[in-house]
């Protein structure tokens, strides 16, 4: 995950997406997954694929609510948000 945050700093969107194709090839436990859907919405957000990027925030922020994950809570609901205020998601 470290790596992949790394990758959307430098803005190497193709080897982030590479890399959580690879992550999510694997069974993951319910809290890696959670990590996954924040870099991989974050990564979309970049992109500009709005609606990508809002529906695996909401499934991230579902399971930070199942888990107890206030901090990882706090950070999809400000995804979310900054998401929710941009008028090119509401469009689609």
């Amino acid at each position: 995950m470290r790596q992949g945050r790394t990758y959307l700093l430098e803005k190497h969107y193709e080897e982030a997406k590479e890399l959580l194709y690879k992550i999510r090839q694997q069974p993951l436990k319910e809290r890696l997954s959670m990590q996954a859907d924040l870099l991989e919405a974050k990564l979309y957000l970049a992109l500009q694929d709005l609606p990508k990027a809002h529906v695996l925030a909401k499934a991230g922020l579902a399971k930070a609510l199942r888990l107890g994950a206030k901090e990882d809570e706090a950070r999809f609901f400000a995804l979310l948000k900054e998401l929710e205020s941009n008028p090119k998601l509401a469009l689609q």
